[in-house]
């Protein structure tokens, strides 16, 4: 568990949010060195099993677990929820959803996420029913990276800024995102309603949770 800490994940949130989420309670880097550390105090009929089934699926997506995921990652995690669309005649929903993940090291979690982009585009080639198109593209500056996936609606995407990894079920929200950052649109911080009730909160907290 982290100390309590100033959320800079806050000037991301749209002021129209339904929702954000920020904690540093997890140390994911820790937690699973920590996770390693117990396999390997198992008795090694038990260890040397575990190990080799994370091999295997390490090799089998070309991929390895602690380098391209945790070893960019800071303790500070973040969810927005901008609400769901509902589309006809599947009156099937998909959410507005953004994910922050503080990074110790953008560039290496800038290539670790095309790496993941890459393997997410090859599973779903194998099912033999969805293809992915990945376009990149600047945006004020900052370097956002967009799928269209066939037969379905929703356009997730990517950016890395100096200090946040951002992942999305929506490029529309990845750039109103990076609009609240930037000062080109209204953020969470800078909403009314929530000034109001920003005096009663400690400056530096473990968690925040507000839902509108």
């Amino acid at each position: 568990q982290g100390p309590p800490t100033v959320h800079d994940s806050i000037k991301f949130v749209p002021a129209d949010a339904a929702g954000y989420v920020a904690s540093n309670l997890i140390d994911l880097p820790r937690l699973w060195k920590m996770a390693m550390d117990v396999l390997h105090s198992m008795p090694p009929e038990m260890s040397e099993q575990l190990f080799a089934g994370l091999e295997a699926i390490q090799t089998q997506f070309n991929i390895n677990i602690e380098k391209d995921l945790f070893s960019w990652m800071g303790n500070e995690l973040a969810l927005i929820n901008h609400g769901d669309t509902v589309w006809m005649p599947e009156a099937a929903a998909y959410p507005h959803l953004l994910v922050l993940i503080e990074t110790t090291n953008s560039a290496q979690a800038s290539e670790s996420l095309g790496r993941l982009a890459q393997l997410g585009t090859m599973l779903l080639a194998a099912g033999g029913k969805m293809q992915m198109d990945w376009q990149t593209m600047k945006y004020s500056g900052v370097e956002i990276h967009t799928a269209e996936i066939s037969g379905v609606l929703m356009e997730p995407g990517y950016a890395v800024t100096d200090k946040y990894a951002l992942i999305t079920t929506d490029s529309a929200l990845l750039k109103s995102a990076l609009d609240c950052a930037a000062g080109r649109a209204e953020n969470l911080a800078a909403l009314a309603q929530f000034q109001e009730l920003r005096p009663i909160v400690p400056e530096k907290v473990n968690t925040i949770n507000y839902a509108n």
